[in-house]
């Protein structure tokens, strides 16, 4: 005997006109601390992260922005941000691989 399923989601709505707010598309605003995360959510969050997630993390952190200044920016002033934070990040991993390796090396992006 075979029995035959049609599953079809279902969708509900219950009347609610309020539309949820989406996860932001910036990058920065997806990695940056937030002032609200108690350290087990900081932690969790960090642990869940790739490694260029971690070094992006680490430096916004250190030059403490957090979700909510990086908000209150204007996209020119993020965009100054993500700048620096890359040319920053790159310049220690070349200094990195000097000291490990003692050759020059150009890091591409």
């Amino acid at each position: 005997m075979q029995i035959g399923s049609s599953f079809s989601p279902i969708t509900a709505s219950y009347g609610s006109t309020k539309k949820t707010q989406s996860p932001p598309t910036d990058p920065l605003m997806q990695i940056a601390p937030s002032a609200s995360d108690t350290s087990e959510t900081t932690l969790m969050k960090f642990l869940k992260m790739t490694p260029a997630e971690k070094m992006q993390y680490t430096w916004l952190n250190a030059h403490h922005l957090t979700k909510e200044k990086l908000a209150a920016m204007s996209p020119d002033e993020r965009a100054a941000v993500q700048k620096q934070m890359e040319s920053e990040i790159q310049q220690k991993a070349r200094e990195g691989t000097e000291k490990k390796t003692g050759k020059s090396v150009d890091i591409l992006v």
